[in-house]
């Protein structure tokens, strides 16, 4: 449903405009009887819903992977080794 704002979808799913932020954030999760509700607001099936937020993590990890494909084992070790420390740092951060 595009076009459709955070406010919107939290109106038509009965729940405050923050509680829809804190399950986008992930500070918070969403029983399946929500979700449920969401993917109906949506048109989409649950399980399209719960696949779809899975797409960017994929897409992440293949960006990740074409530009690490040209580098030696050494050097994928390191990068692999910052992206946990910066990871650790950033959810401190928070």
């Amino acid at each position: 449903m595009a076009g459709l704002t955070q406010a919107k979808l939290a109106e038509k799913i009965e729940i405050e405009p923050v509680t829809l932020s804190r399950f986008e954030t992930g500070a918070t999760l969403p029983s399946l009887a929500r979700l449920q509700d969401i993917a109906d607001v949506l048109g989409l099936s649950l399980s399209v819903l719960i696949d779809s937020t899975n797409l960017s993590a994929r897409s992440q990890s293949t960006e990740l992977e074409k530009h690490m494909s040209g580098l030696s084992l050494q050097d994928r070790a390191m990068l692999v080794d910052w992206i946990k420390t910066l990871s650790k740092r950033l959810v401190q951060l928070k």
